[in-house]
C-alpha cells in the first residue's frame, strides 16, 4: 500500500506533522511553565487534539516515529 501513496503528499503530510509536533512541543513548554492557570485545560484540550492530527497523519500516509 506504501506504493500507492503519491509521493508528494507523503512529503506533504511529513512537513505538516513536523510543524504539528513543533506546536506540540510549544504547547506543552506553556502548560509547564504555568501548570495551574485556567488556561492549562485549554492548552490540554488543544494538545490532545494537535497529537491527533499527528498521528492519523502517520498512519495515513505511513510515516515512521516522530519524524516520518
Amino acid at each position: 500500500m506504501l506504493d500507492d501513496l503519491d509521493p508528494a503528499a507523503r512529503a506533504q503530510a511529513r512537513q505538516l506533522v513536523n510543524e504539528l509536533e513543533r506546536a506540540a512541543d510549544a504547547l506543552v513548554d506553556e502548560m509547564e511553565s504555568v501548570p495551574s492557570s485556567a488556561a492549562s485545560a485549554a492548552k490540554r484540550a488543544e494538545l490532545f487534539e494537535v497529537r491527533g492530527y499527528i498521528q492519523r497523519l502517520q498512519q495515513r500516509f505511513q510515516l515512521n516515529g516522530a519524524h516520518g
